[in-house]
């Protein structure tokens, strides 16, 4: 799943925090919060809201940002390449979550570690930028492959 630099959420500051992504699975994944493109397309419904705006009260705590996990600010610059054009994942798992039985995932890569399902812009983008999730002032998020 990635959202690409689509609109995820509306977040005046950005943060690092935790997420899961899969359903009825307790792993959690390091997510980064940071600002999309002025013009970003909304990505629509999803479970991966800030807790900033009570997701943990409209959804089910077992997907999305984790409740009393870190929450350490960062910057929100935005990764080079992500535009809002693309999307990796359907709708249906940003609105429930990765089910549960769903096989592990991996998307081909450009050269660079951006995924080929993200409609990207050349240049600009560290391969560890592909693992983050972005949100915004319009944002959205991208998150990394590997637990910390």
């Amino acid at each position: 799943m990635n959202p690409c630099g689509k609109v995820v959420d509306l977040l005046r500051s950005c943060y690092r925090t935790q997420m899961r992504l899969k359903q009825g699975s307790d792993e959690r994944t390091w997510v980064r919060w940071y600002f999309t493109r002025p013009g970003a397309p909304f990505l629509g419904r999803t479970c991966f809201g800030s807790l900033n705006w009570g997701y943990d009260r409209l959804h089910p705590p077992e997907v999305g940002e984790v409740a009393g996990a870190p929450r350490a600010w960062v910057n929100g610059a935005v990764p080079g390449r992500y535009t809002g054009r693309g999307q990796c994942g359907s709708g249906e798992a940003f609105l429930h979550g990765i089910p549960a039985d769903a096989p592990p995932v991996i998307p081909p890569l450009h050269a660079d570690g951006v995924p080929m399902c993200c409609a990207t812009v050349p240049g600009g983008l560290r391969a560890w930028d592909w693992g983050r999730i972005h949100v915004g002032r319009g944002g959205a998020w991208v998150w990394r492959s590997v637990t910390e």
